[in-house]
Parts: structure tokens; C-alpha cells; sequence
């Protein structure tokens, strides 16, 4: 087991789909020098303006597999029964050490798999609660993602695990930048 001593934070965003995980995680990150978005491996294909490197390592099934048996993740999970996702273990923990802070966003299996591992006392979670889940619906809809109807089943499940989390953000439709407040006077009240 790797020896993590106390110094940067992985700030966590969790919440349903469409909810606005990665857009806040990349505001956030690109605000402050002092926090990097961690990008995950993955072996879902690639959205359009997605690049390799930046929102995610886009990887084949054959290579996740070789990476994951070879130890090289901290967190692995296949949300909504579609691709694989992996946050590589080295590259985290040195950054830790050295005192670096990432965000990223991650499933209720990842939180739970975090906080268990050797990183569990660097790990702080937000839970992003849709003030409307109908607008949430919507925006899953404009997606035109191909797992649309397990991920309208999911929303209820997934927000029950807030409670999972160190802080409850609530988050509109629409209009992002009060969850972005609150996400802000966190981090630099008890954080940074």
C-alpha cells in the first residue's frame, strides 16, 4: 500500500446525469490554478469537441483491461451498464503527495470505492442535487445519449446516496452558477 501523507485533496462532484458534473468540475478547475481536472480512462466513444487527454483518456476495452490487471487503477466502474471508466492510481497519488489538488466527477461506486483506499482521508465529496428533476430529464433528452432510459431509472437511486457525500449542492436547471458559489466558498473556506 502506498504511503499518502496529508497534503492535496480530490474534490469529488456526484450526482445524477446531466446535472452538470463535468461542467463544474472544468469551471472549477480552470479557476483555480491550485486545483487540475483529473481525467478518468474510459472506453466510451468520444462526443463531439471531446479530446483525448483533456475530458478523458479514451481507451479500447483490450487496453482498460491490460491497465486494470495490471493494477494501474485506483477506481474502476461501468456506470449504466455501458463503458468502462478507470482513474489511474500512480499519477493521483504523487500528485497528492506533492501536494496538488484535483477535481473530478465520479459515480456513487467510485465515492464508495475512494474512500476506501489508500487516498480516503484526501477525498472530499460533493453531491449535486437537481432543484427540478424534470429539467434534469430534459436535459438527458437533448443529449441524445444511447442510454437514456437507464439513466432517467438511475436518477431516483442516485439521489439517494447524498447523504454519502461531505456536501449537498443544489443546482438549477439552466443556471449553474449559484451551485458554483457554494462549491467555491467550500473550497476556499475549509480547502485552499
Amino acid at each position: 500500500m502506498t504511503n499518502i501523507q496529508n497534503k492535496g485533496y480530490l474534490f469529488l462532484l456526484l450526482g445524477p446525469s446531466g446535472v452538470g458534473k463535468t461542467t463544474i468540475a472544468k469551471y472549477i478547475s480552470n479557476k483555480y490554478e491550485s486545483i487540475s481536472y483529473y481525467p478518468s480512462h474510459t472506453t466510451r466513444s468520444k462526443r463531439i469537441n471531446e479530446i483525448s487527454g483533456i475530458e478523458y483518456h479514451f481507451i479500447s476495452i483490450e487496453k482498460f483491461r491490460q491497465m486494470n490487471n495490471d493494477g494501474l487503477f485506483i477506481e474502476t466502474d461501468m456506470p449504466h451498464n455501458s463503458s468502462y471508466y478507470g482513474i489511474s492510481k500512480e499519477p493521483l497519488i504523487s500528485g497528492l503527495n506533492f501536494g496538488n489538488h484535483f477535481m473530478k466527477e465520479v459515480a456513487i461506486n467510485g465515492l464508495k470505492k475512494l474512500k476506501s483506499s489508500e487516498i480516503q482521508s484526501k477525498v472530499i465529496s460533493f453531491f449535486l442535487k437537481p432543484k427540478n428533476v424534470i429539467d434534469l430529464y430534459d436535459r438527458l433528452k437533448l443529449r441524445n445519449d444511447e442510454n437514456f432510459e437507464e439513466r432517467v431509472l438511475a436518477i431516483e437511486r442516485e439521489l439517494t446516496f447524498s447523504s454519502d457525500c461531505n456536501h449537498q449542492i443544489e443546482i438549477e436547471h439552466n443556471n449553474i452558477s449559484f451551485g458554483i458559489q457554494q462549491i467555491e466558498e467550500m473550497l476556499e473556506n475549509r480547502y485552499l
